[in-house]
């Protein structure tokens, strides 16, 4: 019997393209909404696509985790927000703001152009 089939659907919000100067790196800040999916995929779907995590030792180069690791010693996914329902049928939907370590590597670089979205308001109060 074959195992089901599981496909993450990722729907792309908004995007803020940011510059590390110091180690010259670009990077795109990424807001996902993410439909279905297990767990690792985000990652793994984005490492495929040619932009790993920043600080992804298991599915980023081992040259783009070494550079990467000069700016956070830890991966940058984040989850901000999750809803789901409780067992009384309500919607939950907690969520968690950026942590410190993140903010204070994103104040060390320079956006280059704003999509004027959802991303923005990560950054509202950096």
């Amino acid at each position: 019997m074959k195992a089901a089939c599981q496909r993450m659907l990722i729907e792309v919000m908004a995007t803020l393209p940011l510059i590390h100067f110091t180690t010259m790196m670009a990077f795109s800040l990424v807001h996902l909404e993410i439909l279905t999916g297990r767990r690792h995929q985000i990652r793994s779907h984005l490492s495929h696509s040619g932009h790993p995590t920043v600080s992804d030792g298991l599915y980023a180069s081992a040259t783009v985790y070494k550079a990467d690791l000069n700016i956070s010693p830890r991966n940058w996914l984040h989850r901000y927000a999750l809803s789901f329902y409780d067992r009384h049928g309500r919607v939950i939907k907690p969520q968690a703001p950026l942590p410190s370590d993140l903010q204070e590597a994103l104040q060390q670089m320079t956006f280059l152009k704003s999509s004027g979205s959802e991303v923005d308001k990560w950054f509202q109060d950096l």
